[in-house]
């Protein structure tokens, strides 16, 4: 094993017989893109071992620092075990004839990625299997696909290698035995509901290394072809494209409320209603687009740190901060008296998952108004309720969980309208290479982000 920096490497790299010659019997160094280090030029950037030119495999041009990358080996972070990963190197999976390889070109970290990744049971019905790569909020290029290909997305538009396109992770052909696959023949999965099939092909819905299933934190991922695919504008930034899946949850959120009656019998959500979003993170901003879409007449949103309350009223919002007013009565007083005859909201969006903002929630919707729960996608532990206030103040609660195959179109149709117009992009406020997987996570645990994005 020889070890090169990046000067060395491009000229050896230079000197590879590509396009190689079936005559050339001699040994020229195998590249292998594990051992690059984009961002020290000093130190070793990649290795080359000797092999035989029957063994070498057509090399690629890496678009990003000028170097060759064999596509045989993919880097990805992955889960050993509960809070423990790490960055391995995965040998490519031959393309079965449906499948297609997915070039990452970036990741988003959500809230449900920390607790995925630090507990072994982070859903009450899903129990990780070891190891696995987590990243369900992604967008990359068709890299390769099949012989049987099914050439069409979820709309009937042509895929072709190169297009930028999102994939719907849960989003699989009822029947089909990949990752948590829905079984069609259950009693939900008959009834419109696959998401909550009572027959999931597997434990976890981050499916084992080992069996050729992954997320999105890796450089390719490996798809099956039975995955619902949405093909995105070919001038879309992947900054967009990446926030189509926690748009769908913004935008089902949205459907509930709609879905409590009829808008000009003051109930549910409608053009001209006051709307109050518990949560300034991704999902509560996307919310607050969202409403202002819907022409909602007043938007304010509660929450920290600041950073975030300002990108909040960047589009669209009044805030009130957790911070500055610390208590429950402050925080539903001041909403209260944002809304005519402090009444109180029409609809209240819960996004920020602690069980204390639910409770509050109850107090700052007005009777006969809308409540939807959108922030506890894990298990927070209870709050104490009085439900006396659902029958005395007359009020809807709906809960949702997940976007589905058809949230993600409609997230992916919204986009394709609005991102010209609306700076959708300032959401991802930083952006990490695949190998500072660790800086990344901590600062969007810390909430020093608005979206923080792994780029491969």
């Amino acid at each position: 094993m020889v070890w090169h920096t990046k000067g060395e490497a491009q000229n050896i790299l230079q000197q590879l017989p590509l396009p190689l010659n079936p005559r050339f019997d001699g040994k020229v160094p195998r590249i292998v893109h594990s051992h690059l280090q984009l961002d020290a030029p000093q130190r070793p950037i990649l290795t080359t071992s000797f092999v035989s030119t029957q063994n070498l495999l057509t090399a690629h041009m890496c678009r990003d620092v000028g170097v060759f990358n064999l596509v045989e080996y993919f880097k990805a972070l992955t889960v050993l075990e509960p809070g423990k990963m790490e960055l391995r190197d995965y040998k490519k999976p031959e393309l079965k004839s449906k499948a297609w390889l997915m070039k990452i070109e970036m990741a988003g970290i959500c809230g449900t990625d920390h607790h995925i990744i630090n507990n072994k049971k982070p859903f009450p019905w899903a129990e990780n299997i070891y190891p696995f790569i987590p990243g369900h909020e992604f967008v990359g290029r068709i890299e390769e696909v099949g012989s049987d290909f099914v050439g069409v997305d979820v709309e009937g538009f042509p895929l072709k290698k190169g297009d930028l396109v999102v994939v719907c992770p849960d989003g699989s052909r009822l029947g089909e035995t990949v990752d948590s696959a829905p079984c069609g023949k259950c009693y939900y999965c008959m009834t419109g509901f696959p998401l909550f099939c009572a027959n999931r092909t597997s434990k976890t819905n981050h499916g084992p290394v080992m069996e050729g299933w992954q997320r999105g934190f890796a450089e390719y991922r490996y798809n099956h072809g039975v995955e619902a695919i949405y093909k995105l504008p070919e001038d879309m930034p992947p900054q967009v494209g990446v926030l189509v899946e926690p748009l769908s949850i913004a935008i089902h959120a949205f459907e509930r409320a709609m879905g409590t009656g009829s808008s000009w019998l003051y109930q549910g959500m409608g053009p001209g209603k006051v709307v109050v979003v518990i949560g300034s993170g991704p999902i509560g901003i996307l919310s607050v687009i969202v409403a202002k879409q819907l022409g909602a007449w007043r938007i304010i949103v509660t929450g920290a740190p600041d950073n975030r309350l300002t990108l909040s009223k960047e589009f669209g919002a009044e805030t009130i901060s957790i911070e500055k007013m610390k208590t429950p009565e402050e925080r539903i007083k001041a909403v209260k008296e944002l809304t005519p005859y402090h009444q109180g909201a029409d609809v209240v969006i819960e996004a920020a998952g602690t069980p204390s903002a639910f409770v509050e929630a109850l107090d700052m919707v007005r009777n006969r108004g809308t409540i939807v729960e959108v922030g506890h996608f894990t298990d927070r532990g209870p709050a104490p309720i009085n439900p006396f206030w659902f029958c005395a103040k007359n009020i809807n609660i709906f809960g949702i969980f997940g976007g589905g195959p058809a949230g993600f179109l409609w997230a992916k149709r919204f986009l394709e309208k609005t991102w010209r117009q609306i700076p959708f992009e300032k959401l991802v406020t930083h952006k990490f290479p695949l190998k500072d997987f660790n800086l990344a996570l901590e600062t969007s645990r810390k909430l020093e982000s608005m979206k923080t994005v792994m780029i491969p």
